[in-house]
C-alpha cells in the first residue's frame, strides 16, 4: 500500500518534533544540572536538591517524548502496524503533558501549539483510511 502524503508529513513532523525533544532534554539535564549545582554552592542545598531533581523530571520526559516520536516517524515512514500504536501511545503522552503543563504555574500561551498538534496527530491516526495504511481495523 502506498503511504498516504498526510502520514508522511505526520513523519517529518515528528521526526522534527523528536529531534526538539532530545535536545530539550539534553538542555534540561545540563542546564539544570548547573543551576542546582550554582544553587548548592550558593544559596541553599535543598534549593540546590529541588532544582536539580525539577530539571531530571523534566529533562527525562523530553528526552523519552523526544525519542518515542522519533521511533514513531522511522515505523510511520514504512507503515509499520506498530508504528500506530507507538504514534497514539506517543502523542497521547504528549498531550497530558502539555495539558498538566499549561493547568501548572506556567503559561497556557507556550502549550497552545503543542495541544494543537499532539491533537491533530491523534485524530488523524484515528481515521479508518489511516489505521487501515498501517494494518489495523
Amino acid at each position: 500500500m502506498n503511504r498516504p502524503l498526510g502520514v508522511t508529513i505526520m513523519a517529518i513532523l515528528s521526526l522534527l518534533s523528536g529531534l526538539l525533544g532530545v535536545l530539550k532534554g539534553l538542555a534540561f539535564l545540563g542546564f539544570g544540572g548547573l543551576a542546582a549545582a550554582g544553587l548548592t554552592v550558593a544559596a541553599h542545598p535543598i534549593a540546590g536538591v529541588m532544582t536539580g531533581l525539577v530539571a531530571l523530571v523534566f529533562g527525562a520526559i523530553a528526552l523519552a517524548t523526544g525519542a518515542f516520536a522519533l521511533i514513531f516517524s522511522w515505523g510511520a515512514f514504512g507503515l509499520r502496524p506498530w508504528a500506530w500504536t507507538m504514534g497514539v501511545f506517543t502523542h497521547g503522552l504528549i498531550l497530558l503533558w502539555s495539558l498538566f503543563a499549561a493547568l501548572g504555574p506556567g503559561r497556557f500561551a507556550g502549550r497552545w501549539g503543542t495541544l494543537l498538534i499532539s491533537g491533530a496527530v491523534l485524530y488523524y491516526l484515528t481515521r479508518p483510511d489511516i489505521k487501515a495504511a498501517f494494518g489495523k481495523r
